[in-house]
């Protein structure tokens, strides 16, 4: 598992130091890199998100976000990260989600992974399954003219042309 560990960029003032630009990072660049890099998301015109969500409530049928990835275009790990529960988990689903409760001890909190998604969204096209389910779970909005969501693509389903 890759998980690329950004600061909640919402705690910093815009002086400060980008969320990107970790001491890590900083250790690893050529001395004759930029002084503020840019995010490692800014070439991509496109992203793909994927949630794993866990069950909470007497009934176990709402659902909050336990896990959340986006990959470039090229396929690179942009962020991968467990997200600490909101509510008492009933349910881990974990037969379709994979998460157990060890997954989420010292997970990230919810709004600094949301923040973060945010901005990494921002403005660019949106792909993934099911998209839908992944913003409501974060509580974003994302333009539906920038999502191409293949549970949507006939050509993708069971039974559908070429599937």
């Amino acid at each position: 598992e890759t998980e690329l560990m950004l600061s909640d960029a919402s705690t910093e003032s815009p002086s400060e130091t980008p969320a990107w630009d970790t001491a890590a990072a900083r250790a690893s660049t050529p001395v004759r890199a930029a002084r503020n890099p840019s995010p490692p998301w800014q070439g991509d015109a496109c992203v793909a998100i994927d949630c794993e969500m866990v069950g909470v409530g007497a009934k176990k049928n709402r659902s909050i976000l336990a896990r959340v990835a986006v990959l470039g275009e090229d396929g690179r790990v942009i962020l991968d990260a467990h997200v600490a529960p909101t509510e008492r988990v009933t349910d881990y689903r974990t037969r379709y989600s994979g998460i157990r409760a060890r997954d989420l001890v010292g997970a990230r909190p919810f709004e600094g992974v949301r923040h973060q998604v945010a901005a990494i969204l921002r403005g660019r096209i949106l792909v993934g399954h099911a998209v839908h389910n992944d913003l409501k779970v974060l509580g974003l909005p994302h333009p539906p003219a920038l999502v191409r969501d293949t549970a949507a693509y006939g050509g993708l389903r069971r039974g559908g042309a070429g599937g």
